[in-house]
């Protein structure tokens, strides 16, 4: 068994109250938007999120009733945008808590522009007057929550790392807060980051791959491969030994390239020197994919180096532990994770 690394974690995020309902002594205001949808709604509608670069914006603070500009520029950590339509204690409360716990993130909490903002307004600043969240509204017809999202629906989230790159954003807040849970570390991919999202098809079980929910406490070893790199090819048996070893840890081999060949039956074929063939390692093999910039996960992630094959090694909460470009010896792998 490898010794789990010892450190501070946030609590998790309990499972978020229904839309609309009254939590603790707060009010929960309902806007009369078209828009709004459940909570619970799957969002599925992936062309319509905003990739990449997330462009300086404004809104109108309730604080100060004046426009506030923001930008990315000398950011320390992580921000998170939140639109909604309603008001959620439990929401604010667990926001609170990650920022009390992490100084280097930013929150907004923004809401539709409409004739009922001055009643948000001051219920907000009734009840949280002294939060370290920024509330304001979402001005012009909620043109700045387009901007991240083509369908302008509430509520929504989005997570940006400290040059200002979505690395994630969804309908889910879970999904937001999950980002997040080990004190001050902030989104990035250098050591000491806590890794971005990462989706892809996986050719292990035919389904959409999230890293974030196949990695959530377990020590992970992410592996950018392709069926054309000979370095590549040969170290993969390594991985097939350390998950036969180490069964506990989560280990994923994403091709990082359009798959120029059949990349499955290339997987299914395989056999390492001790007959074990590739598609019973028990890894997770997943397809890269590309963003709606045009540009693959492992462009976005690593500023499209064009090294391969390159290993990252992620602690059980998915913090960067050690980064590995170019080929790695199974000697080495097992030393990478012997620490944590």
């Amino acid at each position: 068994m490898i010794p789990s690394k010892v450190s501070k974690v946030l609590g998790i995020v309990s499972p978020l109250v229904l839309l609309g309902a009254l939590v603790g002594t707060m009010l929960a205001v309902n806007l009369p938007s078209p828009s709004s949808k459940s909570e619970s709604t799957p969002t599925s509608d992936k062309e319509n999120r905003m990739e990449g670069k997330a462009k300086d914006f404004s809104y109108v603070s309730f604080s100060f009733h004046e426009e506030e500009k923001v930008s990315f520029e000398g950011k320390e950590g992580a921000t998170l945008v939140f639109f909604d339509d309603k008001i959620e204690d439990e929401k604010i409360k667990k926001t609170e808590e990650l920022l009390n716990e992490n100084s280097s993130l930013t929150a907004y909490f923004l809401y539709p522009f409409s004739s009922m903002v001055g009643d948000i307004s001051q219920t907000v600043l009734t009840t949280y007057q002294n939060s370290p969240i920024h509330f304001g509204h979402d001005d012009e017809s909620s043109s700045l929550l387009t901007s991240f999202h083509k369908d302008a629906t509430y509520p929504y989230a989005v997570t940006m790392d400290k040059e200002g790159t979505i690395v994630s954003s969804s309908s889910s807040f879970d999904t937001a807060f999950s980002l997040f849970g080990a004190g001050e570390a902030t989104l990035g991919i250098e050591v000491g980051n806590i890794i971005p999202e990462l989706k892809g098809h996986s050719y292990s079980t035919d389904s959409t791959f999230s890293l974030r929910e196949a990695t959530s406490g377990r020590t992970t070893l992410i592996n950018f491969w392709g069926t054309w790199c000979g370095s590549c090819v040969k170290e993969l048996p390594y991985f097939g030994k350390l998950k036969r070893e180490y069964p506990e840890i989560e280990i994923v081999a994403v091709h990082s390239s359009d798959p120029t060949d059949d990349v499955k039956a290339f997987i299914d074929d395989m056999e390492d020197g001790d007959d074990y063939s590739w598609k019973d390692y028990g890894i997770d093999f997943v397809q890269d994919e590309k963003l709606s910039s045009g540009k693959t996960y492992y462009e976005t992630l690593l500023g499209n180096k064009n090294v391969y094959p390159y290993t990252f090694v992620l602690d059980s909460h998915q913090v960067i532990h050690t980064i590995h470009p170019s080929s790695i010896t199974y000697e080495e792998l097992v030393s990478a994770i012997s620490n944590l």
